[in-house]
């Protein structure tokens, strides 16, 4: 099993290595996957921020009255 991080930045070594042992691998779909799961998280991270604000305000305004 190979880490993500190293498929990702070794990409034509792995795919030399998977041609030398005769295994068929699609690698660009692993690429996309990895990029929308970087986009969803980033996504996550905003939106995350966004409710801890608006919790941050309510409290305010709930102690102020």
């Amino acid at each position: 099993m190979l880490d993500l991080k190293f498929l990702l930045e070794n990409l034509e070594t792995v795919r030399a290595m998977c041609s030398a042992r005769g295994a068929s691998v699609n690698l660009e779909s692993i690429v996309t996957l990895d990029q929308k799961r970087r986009n969803l998280q980033q996504e996550f991270d905003q939106k995350r921020h966004e409710q801890k604000v608006i919790s941050q305000e309510i409290g305010i305004k709930k102690k102020n009255g």
